[in-house]
């Protein structure tokens, strides 16, 4: 699911990788084999033109498709010529996680030109690399970054690392330029403690959009099983048409899961 970046003082920084096919259901879909979802694409897709700073989260149960949405987002500011990643925060285990993140961000929209690093960029600390990115002059305000920290229910474990998080969130907002910071978590998660960092959570998501994903429709559905009978090269039969319906309950990962087994055979 990622493609790993080793960084300094033992950061690593796991970018997540989507599938290469339909049927991949091990691997969020990538941009290519991504279905539906038009509502929630077009609010992502208004985050683009935002001028400063700003905050979009993504809340669904397991194998609903964050993954995949938040994969969709970094295309979309990919075709407008921006500078965009998604990480897998479960190689998240210190503060200079999100010091590490900015730097990559920023240095590599130094290079392709979206804005200019101003000459006493610091990284050393969330503080300076925040106020790096404020005190940036930005040449393209029409070419967005985007930061998107999937799989985010993994840091809540970590109340310190979660304060670091939430630190960023509500200080990115004074950034003066269309940085787009994302956040992905599980709603389903079970057996949470006491110490589990609530308040830190609720500042995350109050300090910016949420995006609720939701199962497939039957239209989303219609797409998939006509892409799995144009790879079977045949075609479904209305019983088993109406059972894989039945039976994935609109679930994007069980359905695609029915599906690799039903080409299997």
């Amino acid at each position: 699911m990622s493609s790993l970046t080793p960084q300094t003082e033992n950061v690593l920084l796991a970018q997540v990788a989507g599938s290469t096919s339909d049927f991949e259901y091990q691997l969020p879909a990538s941009p290519k084999y991504f279905v539906g979802r038009r509502i929630a694409v077009d609010r992502l897709r208004g985050f683009l033109t935002a001028e400063t700073g700003s905050i979009v989260v993504l809340n669904a149960q397991s194998g609903w498709g964050k993954s995949s949405l938040a994969l969709k987002m970094q295309d979309l500011v990919r075709r407008v010529s921006g500078v965009g990643i998604v990480l897998d925060t479960r190689t998240a285990d210190q503060p200079r996680y999100v010091v590490e993140v900015l730097r990559k961000t920023g240095t590599e929209a130094h290079a392709a030109g979206i804005l200019e690093l101003p000459s006493n960029a610091s990284w050393a600390s969330l503080d300076s690399a925040v106020a790096t990115l404020i005190e940036a002059k930005w040449l393209e305000t029409d070419r967005p970054l985007l930061i998107f920290f999937d799989q985010f229910e993994n840091v809540f474990s970590n109340a310190e690392l979660t304060r670091t998080f939430r630190d960023l969130a509500l200080s990115c907002r004074e950034i003066d330029g269309p940085l787009i910071v994302g956040f992905a978590w599980k709603t389903d998660l079970v057996g949470w403690t006491e110490n589990h960092p609530y308040k830190l959570r609720d500042d995350i998501r109050s300090a910016g959009s949420v995006v609720v994903i939701d199962t497939f429709g039957p239209s989303e559905v219609t797409v998939l099983l006509k892409r799995l009978a144009d790879q079977a090269l045949t075609r479904l039969l209305p019983d088993l048409r109406s059972r894989l319906r039945v039976y994935s309950q609109g679930l994007p990962w069980l359905l695609k899961n029915l599906q690799t087994m039903y080409s299997k055979n």
